[in-house]
């Protein structure tokens, strides 16, 4: 199924039949990919337009858009346990529930992002994806967790930087 017409036609019916239809997507694709599949040159380059697209309209400020089209990305990086699409849209579907201060939702997908990422032991996109939820409770009112955060950020900046000193 082209996750290109699905969300064209979620477009087109909006409403219940949109929750009814994705609903469904959600169930078909826990049935029918329960074994992570081999990901093919196809399945990237499907996923990777989608991500190209969330992201072009995050850049439009096209939220509602963005959190479409990073769904359906999520759903098919998952079903294919293809992590850096798994990746990436967590974290357009938190950037896109941040910029509409939907706090909690962000706050939800920027943890199993971060939860990815740590998965992949990338201490970049970790320290990234830390600052990002600092910034988020801060912009949420909520400085004392913001400055948890942006602690984590320091403590590995600094046992980065230890480790490059002793070279």
């Amino acid at each position: 199924m082209n996750s290109l017409l699905l969300y064209k036609v979620q477009k087109m019916l909006g409403g219940f039949l949109k929750g009814l239809l994705l609903a469904f997507v959600i169930t078909f694709y826990m049935f029918t990919n329960s074994n992570a599949q081999h990901i093919t040159k196809n399945d990237s380059l499907r996923i990777e337009n989608l991500i190209k697209g969330a992201n072009s309209s995050l850049m439009k400020y096209n939220y509602d858009e963005t959190i479409d089209l990073a769904y359906v990305s999520y759903l098919e990086s998952d079903s294919l346990s293809y992590s850096s699409g798994i990746k990436r849209s967590l974290l357009l579907l938190a950037d896109a529930y941040k910029a509409k201060t939907a706090y909690s939702s962000s706050l939800n997908y920027y943890l199993q992002a971060e939860a990815e990422i740590e998965k992949q032991k990338n201490v970049e996109e970790l320290v990234r994806v830390n600052y990002k939820t600092g910034e988020l409770f801060f912009e949420w009112g909520v400085p004392e967790k913001a400055l948890a955060y942006f602690n984590k950020v320091l403590a590995v900046e600094k046992g980065v930087l230890s480790e490059t000193d002793k070279i």
